[in-house]
C-alpha cells in the first residue's frame, strides 16, 4: 500500500513539461523499432539485388500504398508536408512538379534564393508567373537581374554556334504566330538570326553574324542591308548630325530633308554646306542652296533650285533669287582650278554655250563660234545646211561675220561694215 502511494506521489510531483519529454522519448523508441521491423521485412528483397542497401533507410517498402505525413495526420501523397521544406542539396523530380494550394505572398510559386532552377524535357509552367531575380514577377517570364542573359540551346551547342534554336510567340491560335530562329551557317554563309511568321512560311527579318540585315522572304543576306520585294521609307524631321569631313558614305539628313551618296574629300558634305531639300551624288559634289541638286565630279549648285551636272562647272550664283543666277549648268572643266561651263541657263531665260554668264537669250562663246542650221532634205547623203560664223575665213575672207550655205560663203560682213553677197 505504501509503495503504491509513493508511485502516485511521484506522478503527482512530475510537471507537465516533464511528461511531454517522457512521451517524446517513448515515440522515438517506437519509431526506431518500426524502422528495424521494416528493414527486416525488406531484407529478403534486398538480398536479391547486387546493390547494397545497408546504409539505406526505407520508410515505405516498394508496392506499399502507405503515405508519409509531416505536420498532417491525413497525408494525400507519398510525402505530404504541411509547412515549409528546406532542402540544402538538389531536388530531383523525375516527372512533374505541380503547384497547388495558395500562399498569401506568392501563390503557386517556386522560389530559389541561389543556384539554378533547371527544367528539362517538356517542362510546362501553366497559369503562373516565373521570376528570375525577382520574387514578384508581373508577367509570365520576368528577368530582373542586372546583366542577366537567357540562353536557348538548340539541337546541339549553344546559340549561336550550335544547331537551330527557336523561340515562339503565339496568340490564342494553336499555331505560333511569330518565331525567333537561330540557324547556323545558313545558305553556306555565316550564322543567321531570323524573325519568322507563322513560323514555317517565310522569314520577315534576317540578321547574320557579320552584321548583314535583310527583309523579305527566304532572304540570303550577302550585303549589310538588303530589301527584297518591298520599299524603304525614311520619315521625320529630326535626327543625329551626319558624319563630317572626307569619306565614302550615303546619308539621309531629316533636319534638312537632304540626301548624299558617293565620296567627298573635304567638308562639302558637312552640315553647314547642305542645302534644305538638296541632293548630291558623285564625287566632291556640292548642293548648298535650297532645293539644289549636284551630280557628277566636282559640280556645284548654289542658286535656289539649281541643277548642276557634268564635271567642274563654274558654280556661280547666290543663295537668294537673282536674274543672273544659273538654274541649269553642264560643267566641262578639268579640275578645281580649271572650271568651265559647256551650257548654262539663267533665271531670266538666257542660255549660254561656252559661257556661264549669258547676257542674251542665246549667247555663244568660242574661238570661232558657229551657228549651224541643218535641214533633213539632203540628197545623195549630203545634208543641206546654213552656218552663221563670227571671225570666219571662208572663201579667203577675214570677215567679222559671214553666212554660208551648201559649203560656200553666200554673204559676209567685215568689221568696217563692208560686205558682199
Amino acid at each position: 500500500m505504501k509503495n503504491k502511494q509513493k508511485i502516485q506521489s511521484r506522478r503527482q510531483r512530475r510537471s507537465f513539461p516533464e511528461r511531454i519529454r517522457l512521451a517524446g522519448v517513448l515515440m522515438l523508441v517506437l519509431f526506431m523499432i518500426g524502422q528495424q521491423s521494416l528493414a527486416g521485412g525488406s531484407s529478403s528483397k534486398s538480398s536479391k539485388s547486387s546493390k547494397s542497401s545497408d546504409d539505406d533507410v526505407i520508410l515505405i517498402p516498394p508496392g506499399s500504398t502507405a503515405n508519409v505525413g509531416i505536420g498532417t495526420d491525413t497525408p494525400q501523397e507519398k510525402l505530404d508536408v504541411a509547412g515549409n521544406t528546406h532542402i540544402r542539396g538538389i531536388l530531383k523530380v523525375g516527372n512533374t512538379i505541380t503547384l497547388s494550394g495558395s500562399n498569401s505572398t506568392n501563390p503557386d510559386s517556386i522560389t530559389t534564393n541561389s543556384g539554378s532552377l533547371v527544367l528539362g524535357g517538356s517542362a510546362t509552367l501553366s497559369a503562373i508567373n516565373v521570376g528570375i531575380g525577382t520574387a514578384s514577377p508581373s508577367s509570365p517570364l520576368e528577368v530582373a537581374t542586372p546583366g542577366a542573359a537567357i540562353t536557348i540551346r538548340g539541337a546541339s551547342g549553344i546559340v549561336p554556334g550550335g544547331g537551330s534554336s527557336q523561340l515562339n510567340f503565339a496568340n490564342t491560335a494553336a499555331t505560333p504566330q511569330y518565331s525567333l530562329v537561330n540557324i547556323p551557317s545558313a545558305f553556306g554563309g555565316p550564322d543567321v538570326f531570323q524573325l519568322n511568321y507563322n513560323p514555317t512560311t517565310a522569314n520577315i527579318v534576317t540578321i547574320n553574324s557579320t552584321g548583314g540585315f535583310g527583309t523579305g522572304p527566304n532572304m540570303n543576306v550577302n550585303t549589310d542591308l538588303r530589301v527584297q520585294n518591298g520599299g524603304v521609307v525614311f520619315s521625320g524631321t529630326t535626327g543625329a548630325l551626319p558624319p563630317s569631313g572626307a569619306g565614302t558614305r550615303m546619308v539621309w539628313l531629316p533636319q534638312r530633308s537632304a540626301i548624299r551618296a558617293g565620296s567627298v574629300a573635304g567638308n562639302t558634305w558637312d552640315f553647314n554646306n547642305i542645302g534644305s531639300g538638296s541632293a548630291a551624288f558623285g564625287f566632291n559634289t556640292t548642293a548648298s542652296g535650297a532645293g539644289t541638286a549636284a551630280f557628277g565630279d566636282g559640280t556645284i549648285a548654289i542658286s535656289p533650285g539649281a541643277f548642276a551636272c557634268g564635271k567642274f562647272n563654274l558654280g556661280l550664283g547666290s543663295g537668294i533669287p537673282q536674274p543672273t543666277n544659273p538654274l541649269f549648268a553642264v560643267g566641262n572643266g578639268t579640275g578645281t582650278g580649271a572650271r568651265s561651263n559647256a551650257f548654262t541657263v539663267t533665271e531670266q531665260a538666257f542660255a549660254g554655250v561656252g559661257t556661264g554668264t549669258p547676257i542674251r537669250n542665246l549667247h555663244i562663246v568660242g574661238a570661232t563660234p558657229i551657228l549651224r542650221l541643218e535641214d533633213n532634205l539632203a540628197t545623195a547623203g549630203t545634208p543641206g545646211f546654213t552656218t552663221i560664223e563670227s571671225g570666219g575665213t571662208a572663201a579667203g575672207s577675214s570677215a567679222a561675220i559671214q553666212f554660208a550655205a551648201g559649203g560656200a560663203v553666200r554673204m559676209h560682213i567685215d568689221p568696217t561694215g563692208t560686205g558682199n553677197v
